[in-house]
């Protein structure tokens, strides 16, 4: 679509953010969705935009490549631009308010990346052979955090900063809460 002052249609619209929650479109192309969803002044449809970007940010935080998070950052504070700028409606605000929020949350998830990328990668991470070679040992794969620290001799704040750099990585799975928490092997 052109950048006239013609508007899409509706239909166009909804099928556009249905391609923006399965990343279908290019952060250039789901501007353009955006500006086209606050040109219409239809506090319903920056509902229905708001909820594309949370399924589209969910997606890409799970995937955790740095640069599609630094470009969907990016992205989403001019969206939240260009919502404050276009439109005068509260519940925009509301929703604009909402996607600076998910800003902020993937670029936590860039910074923490980041900073894993530069530590994750050696193994000689005190610790890090230690858990993996006592996951392996387990016949399921899998044990408790309270097992690893009283199997093992290695330190609680060792044992969860090691678990932290190994879930990040995907490399062992963690569920649940503190010592209780089970921790597997995928």
């Amino acid at each position: 679509m052109s950048a006239s002052t013609e508007l899409w249609p509706r239909d166009v619209i909804n099928v556009r953010l249905r391609n923006v929650s399965f990343l279908y479109e290019t952060p250039h192309a789901v501007f353009e969705v955006v500006r086209e969803v606050c040109l219409t002044g239809d506090v319903k449809l920056h509902g229905v935009a708001y909820s594309a970007l949370c399924v589209a940010t969910r997606v890409l935080l799970i995937r955790g490549h740095q640069e599609d998070l630094s470009s969907w950052h990016r992205l989403l504070l001019d969206v939240c631009g260009i919502m404050r700028h276009l439109s005068i409606d509260a519940h925009v605000e509301d929703y604009a308010s909402r996607i600076t929020a998910l800003a902020d949350l993937v670029k936590i998830s860039v910074d923490f990346h980041g900073i894993h990328d530069h530590l994750g990668d050696r193994l000689s991470y005190p610790g890090k052979r230690d858990i993996l070679d006592y996951l392996e040992g387990r016949a399921d794969k899998t044990t408790r955090i309270a097992d690893i620290l009283a199997d093992t001799s290695l330190s609680e704040i060792n044992v969860l900063q090691v678990l932290k750099v190994l879930s990040v990585r995907r490399i062992v799975r963690v569920r649940g809460f503190g010592p209780e928490a089970v921790v597997s092997l995928p």
